[in-house]
């Protein structure tokens, strides 16, 4: 539109000044207790999780990776990652044909993201590349987060390129001094994985990419790992979930080498011999496929299988490996050696090595069985190995934890300890669950012995692999690095404090005051919900996966279970992976939990109680909402569809998903419900989210739950058929409707007739200031602020202003609330979004001139009327 110059005149007077806000904050004083470790909650979690891992406490607990991808897959329907993708790109094309962001759309007054963290905690990191010619450049692939790029050696990271259409990245390979290419989707079998979108190619050392167009299929939806030809760099092979592909033109075309689910495939670093390896598949038939290792000799043209059990062979049990090929260059380059670490039937871990070429002689170099499994069981999901190139006797391998060896495997050290990863005491080390480990370009294996790890906790590194240990000799470099993958989040209304609950990172905890770089971790494993008392922000409370209750009232310095009631809390047997765990607004000691049985406690007068036994068939709840303004009213969903509500305090329940004899359409009978909202004015008002990416995945209810309508819209301004995994409603302006997907943030501004995406600032780095294309777990109120939990960037806030004040007698700068109303015009206009409303109090205002490029309404404070000019 044309920009105006505008000032106002004199609006008229005569008003009455009123005190308060409609967003009223609540000043919680300011807590300054720095949180400290409990010795006795974390004890108890690593029991816990170690029995888990081992097949103790509960052996049929689905801890870790396993549980968290029935969970995930089950929330997405059931659909395949594969399934899952396709939709994804129709999605994509759909939000691409919606309005623009910004402009003067129907965005419910959003005006842009601020990232908040964490950018010291970091979440999982599959690959690293190392700029050959300037070690301070590092890029980092992560699997919900993007590329990220440091140009000062970890000091600092930010994300590359946001607006690929997959963030999901696991691969990177270096072709030369500018050429990269990065693999999407995470095929490893956690569900909770990502797909991907194909294979991208930088040609500026990683500062921009675009996708291969021979990738855009289903053979490249799985992009394991990728590698070049050091002799020949058009030359590529990637392991994918459907084979071993081979490019002599540099990804323009691409032929099966070898068919079969292939996780890794490795160049030798000088010559143009490789190895690969395919993990073990189950079929719909039932039948079984062991994994396998397979080398070749001219450049993956032909390949030779090793696991064929022969003697001098790999045996065929073993269900992943990790390969790789290098040479000794103090022996003058004249040997090759071969290295395989291997995980066995999930029972046991095996090093493999062999020398020469031509017909490989492999020996076992570590059997890894009982207490020497030094993959811990989860070999499938989390396996790497590094050699040294100058001492083909020291190597690192790892899994949930990192060893070193200097017998080529023989024997192993544990160098690294998953449980003192979130605090320093007695030191820190390493996260959990590592996937690659690549060394410094400068390495000699005398002065400079540094590597790099990648895991679930990010990036870290040691100056030097011979001498550090457990709790000594590492360092964190998650600065600045956003690729958390949060569950769900909470926060005081002041916003001084937030809790988030993210995958293998716990509970993390945020300050204002601390910023983004300032989180705290208090213990390991996942956390799965939280809560913040909005009277005392002192008061925090949190659950791991399988519901395990904890509470705080120091601001998280100690904790206290708070499972009394709960039958088998922590265990998979009982409740689902991640528990929905909600605070009732009305009373802050008023907590709901949900597994098979609805869950209530008040704290400190009572246990927990059940508030609705198991249904038929024995569905999990997965969605919970009470009214605000009434206690009485209580809405919950379960994975199977079913929606039922109570008015009488969960005293009794109303199944309201199938009320066709009224008229009204049925709600969706095969997919979870993944959220409701009630409307915080109208409490006949809910609104309904089920998973899977369908069309008809947002429902409306006006009446109590009695008849259904759709508030998906239609055309080019509906919800593209996507996984909407949170709703959130304006408390100020309840027509307008916030979801969270699988691919950002949208709103509406009438119930969910119209939809748009919401803006981005394009003067940020990157062009991108908050979620977009990225997985939004929970969207949740700090006061006026809008939070959006991400799984993969962090969070991140917004302050949607449905009402800004105006008065320019205020002492102060003033916020914009009614309260403390801003002072002039301009910041008025800065903070307003499409659909805001400015309330002018009577005065003169003679601001600069100034370009009018957004959808607002100027309104006269109070009574709307008056005088305003604008020209």
């Amino acid at each position: 539109m044309t920009p105006h110059r505008w000032f106002l005149l004199t609006c008229a007077a005569g008003f009455v000044v009123l005190i308060g806000g409609l967003f009223g904050a609540r000043h919680a004083e300011d807590i300054g207790v720095a949180l400290q470790r409990s010795e006795e909650i974390v004890a108890g979690k690593i029991a816990r999780k170690e029995a888990k891992l081992r097949g103790g406490q509960y052996p049929d607990d689905r801890a870790g990776p396993d549980g968290r991808s029935a969970w995930r897959a089950k929330m997405r329907a059931g659909l395949s990652g594969s399934e899952i993708r396709r939709r994804q790109k129709q999605a994509l094309k759909h939000l691409a044909a919606m309005p623009a962001p910004g402009g003067l759309n129907q965005d419910a007054a959003i005006d842009g993201w601020t990232w908040i963290g964490p950018g010291n905690i970091g979440g999982r990191a599959r690959s690293i590349d190392i700029d050959p010619n300037d070690p301070q450049i590092i890029h980092l692939a992560t699997a919900g987060g993007g590329i990220w790029r440091t140009q000062d050696a970890g000091a600092s990271w930010a994300p590359v390129n946001d607006f690929l259409p997959n963030l999901a990245v696991v691969t990177l390979a270096r072709a030369s001094a500018t050429t990269l290419y990065a693999g999407t989707g995470e095929g490893f079998n956690n569900a909770d994985a990502l797909p991907g979108d194909g294979i991208y190619r930088s040609l500026d050392n990683g500062s921009s990419w675009t996708q291969l167009a021979s990738t855009d299929g289903e053979d490249f939806q799985w992009v394991n790992r990728m590698a070049v030809n050091p002799v020949n760099a058009n030359v590529l092979l990637a392991a994918t979930r459907t084979g071993l592909w081979r490019s002599e033109d540099a990804g323009a075309s691409w032929t099966e080498a070898l068919a079969g689910w292939f996780v890794d495939v490795k160049f030798h670093p000088n010559e143009d011999e490789a190895i690969a390896a395919m993990r073990h598949e189950w079929f719909a038939d039932g039948s079984f496929v062991n994994g396998e290792v397979h080398t070749s000799l001219d450049g993956g043209a032909t390949w030779t299988e090793e696991t064929t059990g022969d003697p001098g062979k790999l045996p065929t049990t073993v269900r992943r490996c990790e390969v790789l090929v290098t040479e000794e260059y103090l022996t003058g380059g004249e040997t090759d050696w071969w290295y395989a670490s291997c995980d066995n039937d999930d029972t046991s871990s095996d090093i493999h090595r062999a020398s020469g070429e031509g017909t490989l002689s492999w020996s076992l170099r570590m059997d890894g069985t009982g207490n020497n499994d030094y993959l811990d069981r989860q070999g499938w999901y989390d396996n790497t190995i590094w050699v040294s190139p100058h001492d083909v006797d020291d190597l690192v391998v790892g899994g949930i934890d990192l060893y070193r060896s200097t017998d080529g495997g023989t024997t192993l050290t544990r160098i690294s300890n998953w449980r003192d990863y979130h605090d320093s005491n007695p030191g820190f080390s390493p996260h959990a669950d590592h996937h690659f480990i690549l060394a410094h370009p400068g390495f000699d294996g005398t002065s400079n012995r540094r590597l790099y790890i990648a895991n679930d906790g990010g990036i870290q590194t040691t100056g030097d692999f011979l001498t550090v240990s457990q709790n000594a000799g590492w360092a964190n470099l998650a600065n600045n690095l956003g690729i958390t993958q949060f569950y769900d989040g909470d926060a005081s209304p002041d916003m001084r404090v937030a809790l988030g609950a993210a995958q293998d990172n716990s509970v993390l905890r945020y300050r204002s005051a601390s910023g983004a770089q300032g989180w705290f971790q208090q213990f390991t494993g996942d956390g799965t919900g939280v809560a913040v008392d909005f009277d005392n922000p002192n008061i925090l409370y949190s659950t791991t996966q399988f519901l395990n209750p904890r509470r705080s009232t120091d601001g998280g310095a100690t904790w206290s279970s708070l499972s009394q009631g709960i039958p088998q809390p922590g265990n998979g047997n009982f409740h689902p992976f991640v528990p929905v765990f909600e605070m009732d607004p009305n009373d802050a000691t008023t907590l709901y939990a949900g597994s098979q049985d609805l869950w209530r406690i008040t704290v400190g007068s009572t246990d927990w109680t059940s508030q609705r036994a198991p249904q038929a068939g024995s569905p999990d709840i997965t969605g919970i909402d009470i009214a605000e303004g009434n206690a009485n009213v209580v809405w919950i969903g379960y994975d199977d569809g079913q929606v039922a509500r109570s008015t009488d305090g969960a005293a009794s329940w109303t199944r309201v998903d199938d009320n066709s004899e009224n008229g009204s359409p049925t709600l969706p009978d095969d997919r979870p419900v993944t959220d409701l909202k009630i409307d915080p004015i109208n409490t006949d008002r809910v609104y309904v989210s089920f998973g899977g990416y369908e069309a008809n995945s947002l429902w409306m209810t006006e009446d109590n739950g009695a008849t259904w309508q759709l508030a998906s819209g239609d055309g080019n301004t509906a919800l593209p058929a996507i996984q909407i995994n949170t709703i959130e409603l304006h408390p100020a302006a309840a027509q307008w409707v916030y979801v969270g997907t699988d691919l950002g943030v949208l709103a509406s501004e009438d119930r969910g007739q119209t939809w748009s995406r919401t803006p981005y600032h394009p003067g940020t780095p990157n062009g991108n200031e908050g979620p977009v294309n990225t997985e939004v777990a929970d969207l949740f109120w700090a006061g006026d602020r809008l939070l959006a939990a991400t799984h993969g960037r962090g969070m991140y806030w917004t302050r949607p202003l449905a009402f800004i004040y105006v008065d320019d007698t205020n002492a102060t700068t003033g916020d914009g609330t009614l309260a403390d109303p801003y002072r002039d015009f301009a910041n008025a206009y800065d903070r307003a979004g499409n659909g805001s409303t400015i309330f002018i109090f009577s005065g003169t205002y003679a601001p600069p001139a100034q370009a009018m490029t957004k959808r607002i309404t100027v309104l006269r404070y109070p009574g709307g009327l008056g005088s305003a000019v604008i020209e």
